[in-house]
């Protein structure tokens, strides 16, 4: 197996321009001509292109809001990324995946080490951050 290589910026330079040229959907073509100075399969191609370079893709950290409809969304269709995905303009499925472990993961590190400074133990999940707490909690008990 290949050894994974990061992205340039002079690589993401030619990839939008070989989209440019020849759709976002040629990805087998784009691949032929990038692989010939940089060494990209076309599935590395495809990637970079719907997760970074596209445009209309959000950056950074969720907004509240976001944050919020994502944990709603979470809540009604379960781990169905796409689904979710369709629903939080700019956002990509990756993105939002990639969110949503670490919520969880700061979650339960919360409950730890909440149930450690009672000296209890407890099997109801925490609620979620101030931030997104209005809605969560009216989403669930609304």
């Amino acid at each position: 197996m290949k050894e994974r290589q990061r992205w340039q910026p002079e690589e993401d330079v030619l990839l939008r321009d070989y989209v440019n040229q020849y759709g976002p959907r040629e990805w087998n073509l784009i691949s032929q001509h990038m692989s010939k100075t940089l060494d990209h399969d076309p599935k590395s191609c495809l990637e970079r292109w719907k997760n970074y370079l596209k445009l209309g893709i959000k950056k950074g950290s969720l907004t509240p809001q976001e944050q919020a409809l994502v944990i709603s969304l979470q809540a009604k269709y379960g781990n169905k990324w796409k689904k979710i995905t369709a629903k939080v303009l700019g956002r990509t499925t990756k993105r939002l995946g990639k969110w949503w472990e670490v919520f969880k993961e700061k979650q339960i590190k919360q409950q730890i080490q909440n149930s450690k400074k009672t000296g209890s133990c407890t099997s109801n999940p925490l609620p979620p951050p101030p931030s997104v707490a209005v809605g969560w909690y009216n989403y669930h008990h609304g």
